[in-house]
């Protein structure tokens, strides 16, 4: 397969994964995109290099392109990232508690989903280094009133992570009524 077709193919998957993060209300409208989400195409994508840089002239990447470069930079098993601002999740990452597993299809969250307790968007590069600490070798992480983060192998994966831990994080805040 050329490499023009595997980009194709790869950006036709990431506008599938962010249609279905709207239709599963992990995110309603991303702020780089002046369209809804749910007409997203391939062509909507902005290529850039492993340092957020663009590779093409008269486009620039969203701010939070240094959350994703620094996490394919330093995790070499993740080729898939979903980065959204859920409800629930977001709401439990403010008050600093972890998503805990609460349905046995999410035994890979193990003993829960941890905060990274920096109040900001990850703009810079020192901020992005601490997060990816904070990530260490787990499939995700809230950020302290940011949303979150998952991490897999594909995008498929990561899209699939973000709707389970969203839905564990609903039922960890009804349990806490």
């Amino acid at each position: 397969m050329n490499e023009e077709r595997r980009i194709t193919e790869l950006k036709e998957r990431l506008a599938q994964s962010i249609r279905i993060c709207v239709r599963e209300e992990l995110a309603e409208v991303l702020q780089h995109l002046h369209e809804r989400l749910d007409r997203v195409t391939a062509n909507d994508f902005i290529e850039v290099t492993e340092y957020g840089k663009p590779i093409r002239e008269n486009t620039e990447p969203p701010k939070e392109v240094l959350l994703h470069t620094a996490i394919y930079r330093q995790r070499k098993d993740v080729n898939g990232i979903v980065y959204s601002h859920p409800l629930y999740s977001t709401v439990l990452g403010i008050l600093g508690r972890q998503v805990l597993p609460l349905f046995a299809n999410c035994h890979f969250i193990k003993s829960g989903i941890r905060v990274f307790d920096v109040p900001q968007y990850i703009g810079n590069s020192q901020t992005a280094e601490l997060m990816i600490n904070e990530l260490g070798s787990s499939v995700a992480l809230l950020l302290r009133g940011s949303g979150l983060v998952t991490v897999a192998e594909n995008i498929q994966e990561a899209t699939l992570l973000s709707i389970l831990i969203e839905r564990s994080a609903k039922v960890h805040t009804w349990r806490r009524r």
